[in-house]
């Protein structure tokens, strides 16, 4: 009980008897790779316009199917795909994953009642028409912009 009778001993020192404390951080040498978290303020640098590409899909053609563009591959974007017929249709998918995981049963993998191959479902096997349709495809991006004037996904 020695450390309680030395506990209350300085407890009891008057703040002005107490040694002054040292910041940690201020023992430490600096280095130059501490200067991003620098207050000064980072200089802009103007925004230079990508160069242009077209590198994807022409525009449909009167006597072609119309083309169905779906932005990403969720609950929301599984099913629309799903319930599309790819002989009215032609079907694009752009998503940054090629596949859908059902988010509600990944709580039953952790704990090993499913596998996890059982929660995640390829795209081509919700709309096979992506992986066999001449004029369907999937591509693996992120949308980032969409021209509704010249019907572009970016």
């Amino acid at each position: 009980m020695a450390w309680l009778r030395n506990l209350s001993k300085f407890s009891n020192i008057k703040s002005s008897q107490r040694p002054n404390k040292v910041d940690p951080f201020l023992l430490l040498p600096s280095f130059t790779f501490f200067s991003h978290f620098s207050s000064q303020p980072i200089e802009e640098k103007p925004y230079v316009k990508p160069v242009e590409h077209s590198t994807g899909l022409e525009p449909t053609k009167p006597h072609e199917k119309p083309r169905v563009v779906v932005l990403g591959s969720g609950w929301a974007g599984c099913r629309l795909m799903k319930g599309l017929d790819p002989h009215i249709y032609d079907i694009v998918c752009v998503s940054p994953r090629n596949h859908m995981v059902f988010t509600p049963l990944l709580a039953s993998t952790c704990v090993g009642t499913l596998e996890f191959r059982s929660v995640a479902e390829p795209i081509g096997r919700i709309q096979p028409a992506i992986s066999r349709e001449p004029g369907s495809y999937f591509f693996l991006a992120n949308c980032t912009a969409i021209d509704e004037h010249n019907h572009m996904v970016c």
